[in-house]
């Protein structure tokens, strides 16, 4: 979505003579800060006493389908580093199928369909048990690897699985709105060769316009603006 028609949107509905201006600099803060909160909103709320519950609808996979990012890497002394834009855990798979009667490039061949192997996130707890039990079938092993999360990595059992593909839930870019100086008026108004647009589709402008404007309003205390946001469509 264009940066600027959100901006625009955002100043029809603040009304700059009765409730302030919505600045650039403003625009561009609270723009960001919007797109975090559509992250939060769509992928689960954070703020209750339970976990979310992430891809609740059809709807919410839709939303956040453009940030779902495959990366091919690889295991090295049983960890891999998040991604600097890693928001939140979707997938994660071992390339190929192990077991003891084929290999890769058999079930490639013989079937045309590359097979994968899941890795199983899990707690640290769980992790713990797992990779210290007994029970045979419970055991990590290239069949059934597992991983969990410690600090900035993903720490893995077994520790040498190789080639992996994480799937991740990325932070989208931030829209800024970039101005130039208008040669007759000289005031700064809006340059498109500079500025980055939202990486979110139509679907998205009236959360984001809600969510902007609901941030002005928290700021300036403006309630005519809070309560004029709130009865118009939000989250």
């Amino acid at each position: 979505m264009n940066v600027n028609e959100i901006k625009q949107d955002c100043d029809d509905r603040i009304n700059e003579s009765e409730n302030g201006q919505l600045s650039f600099d403003l625009f561009n803060r609270f723009s960001w800060m919007a797109q975090l909160q559509m992250m939060y909103w769509v992928s689960g709320d954070i703020d209750g006493k339970t976990p979310p519950q992430p891809y609740e609808s059809q709807k919410n996979r839709d939303w956040l389908s453009p940030f779902i990012t495959p990366l091919p890497t690889q295991v090295i002394n049983g960890k891999v580093a998040k991604p600097d834009d890693y928001y939140q855990f979707e997938n994660m798979y071992v390339l190929g199928q192990f077991n003891e009667t084929s290999n890769c490039y058999d079930l490639i061949i013989n079937d045309g369909v590359q097979k994968n192997t899941d890795i199983e996130l899990l707690s640290g707890s769980k992790f713990t048990s797992r990779s210290e039990t007994y029970i045979e079938g419970l055991q990590p092993s290239f069949t059934s690897p597992i991983a969990k999360i410690v600090g900035n990595n993903f720490v893995f059992n077994p520790t040498d699985l190789g080639s992996i593909t994480l799937e991740y839930i990325r932070y989208p870019q931030k829209a800024i709105l970039n101005t130039k100086l208008d040669p007759v008026y000289n005031e700064p108004v809006y340059d498109p060769t500079t500025s980055i647009d939202f990486e979110w589709g139509e679907y998205a402008r009236e959360s984001l316009v809600w969510f902007i404007c609901d941030f002005f309003a928290n700021r300036t205390r403006e309630q005519a603006l809070k309560t004029f946001n709130q009865a118009t469509k939000n989250p």
